[in-house]
């Protein structure tokens, strides 16, 4: 079945009971996976559950084909529906599990999760279009849905964040859910319940937004560091971290330096990068107001259309391609190199 956006929280915390399988797909890998394990736990609250569940990956089931429907139809020693995780699948492994979803031998639910995938392609028809599957897009957290996140997670552990602090990490989280999940239940840990994190100490909880590979990166492009873009480039992709995630951070920065400069023009840009909000992080400044001074609002342009151009281009295609975000990278750190 297609879902419409509205339909989705409440179809993953209850779905239908003749409900037999389900992908979960997107670029944001951390959503994907949290997404896929609160569906599986409507079924199985345990997923370390041996008997109960079993987890299969897409090399898997390119070796083995026919173990998909033996594990659907397997019954749960001591009773209970199963849950079949099926992780890293790619769009081009529809035809594997094709009779699995049309006509499924079993009650078992089949939770499969994927990258990115155009809407059109073979996998997500073959789920939209079974009588008892569906078919789920996740997107990267961005703007208000992070700080509802945030916030809400603060709210659940009885923990405050002083102001400071509330701007320190609002600007130190990622557009990866799973990777914002991570930072957030860093912060929880280290406050007791109903106190209250100060800035030091929220910096000492999660880390020195220095120390953050994609804000690396995306300062590595503004200042035009061509040797810290490749440093930071091989390490993001080295740790999986979504071409797509990367190219939206560089948008936010970029589209922030061209406020920025376009306010400068009335109050100066001292009071314009003070204006910012979130604030930029102190340890972050002096390289924010020289990349102020460095790009001028025509090329900050040029370089929000080269980045989005990317972005569209990653959509489209559906797949994971490291080599067009690189190439959008270096295009926009070569031109900020030079001034305007």
């Amino acid at each position: 079945m297609k879902l419409a956006a509205r339909d989705i929280e409440r179809f993953l915390d209850a779905p239908p009971d003749d409900l037999r399988a389900c992908l979960i797909y997107g670029g944001d890998a951390g959503q994907v996976r949290e997404q896929a394990k609160r569906i599986a736990k409507t079924v199985c609250p345990d997923l370390d559950d041996p008997f109960r569940v079993a987890t299969l990956d897409g090399a898997s089931l390119s070796a083995d084909p026919a173990r998909l429907a033996d594990e659907a139809a397997a019954m749960a020693f001591g009773g209970g529906r199963r849950v079949i995780r099926l992780r890293n699948v790619s769009g081009d492994q529809s035809r594997y599990m094709a009779d699995v979803v049309k006509s499924p031998p079993g009650d078992a639910l089949i939770v499969v999760e994927a990258g990115v995938l155009r809407r059109d392609a073979a996998i997500v028809k073959l789920f939209e279009g079974a009588p008892q599957a569906a078919a789920i897009p996740c997107y990267a957290d961005e703007g208000r849905a992070l700080l509802t996140l945030l916030d809400k997670a603060l709210k659940d552990a009885n923990v405050r964040l002083s102001r400071d602090a509330h701007a320190y990490v609002v600007a130190r989280l990622g557009a990866d859910r799973g990777a914002t999940r991570m930072e957030i239940e860093k912060l929880v840990l280290y406050a007791e319940s109903g106190g209250e994190i100060a800035l030091d100490e929220a910096v000492a909880a999660i880390g020195d937004a220095g120390a953050s590979g994609v804000d690396d990166l995306v300062y590595a492009v503004a200042s035009g560091d061509i040797t810290a873009l490749h440093r930071t480039f091989d390490r993001l992709m080295a740790d999986g971290v979504a071409p797509i995630a990367i190219v939206r951070s560089m948008v936010m920065h970029m589209t922030k330096l061209r406020a920025v400069a376009s306010r400068a023009e009335t109050v100066g840009l001292e009071s314009a990068i003070g204006g910012v909000r979130p604030p930029i992080f102190f340890k972050r400044k002096s390289a924010f107001e020289a990349q102020a001074r460095k790009w001028s609002r025509p090329r900050l342009s040029l370089a929000i259309d080269r980045l989005i151009a990317v972005e569209i281009e990653l959509k489209s295609t559906g797949v994971s391609d490291s080599l067009a975000l690189w190439r959008a990278c270096f295009d926009v750190a070569r031109a900020g190199r030079a001034r305007s």
